[in-house]
């Protein structure tokens, strides 16, 4: 079996809108970005956050997003809260992955361990 590694490759930006957004990453508590869907705003800011926690510059990861798309509610989707989350966290977790290795990856999703959580938008507190 091969052993898995993680991709280390560098993030650079492709254009002045990702120089700008890496460099608020870096300095700033809080962002919000807003463009076209594939200008790099998942895969910018979650390949950083993996590779702070890798450097321990961060302890967790909290991954939340708005799903209540087309009018839907999760509550009329069958199964437990991660299971109808599953569907609006993939894109996030494919890149975690990919940055941490996918067996790391599930250690720091288990609840005990708690260094990537998964928070649907709509329910969190305040």
């Amino acid at each position: 079996m091969a052993c898995e590694t993680r991709d280390r490759s560098p993030i650079i930006p492709r254009s002045e809108a990702q120089r700008k957004y890496i460099e608020a990453i870096k300095w700033q508590k809080l962002i919000l970005a807003n463009g076209e869907a594939g200008c790099g705003k998942t895969f910018i800011s979650s390949a950083m956050a993996a590779d702070d926690l890798i450097n321990k510059e961060i302890n967790k990861i909290i991954v939340t997003r708005p799903v209540l798309q087309a009018e839907e509610d999760l509550g009329f989707l069958p199964g437990d809260m991660a299971e109808k989350f599953a569907p609006f966290f993939r894109p996030v977790y494919d890149i975690l992955a990919k940055r941490l290795r996918h067996s790391f990856l599930q250690y720091c999703l288990r609840p005990e361990i708690g260094k990537v959580e998964i928070a649907p938008f709509a329910y969190m507190p305040g």
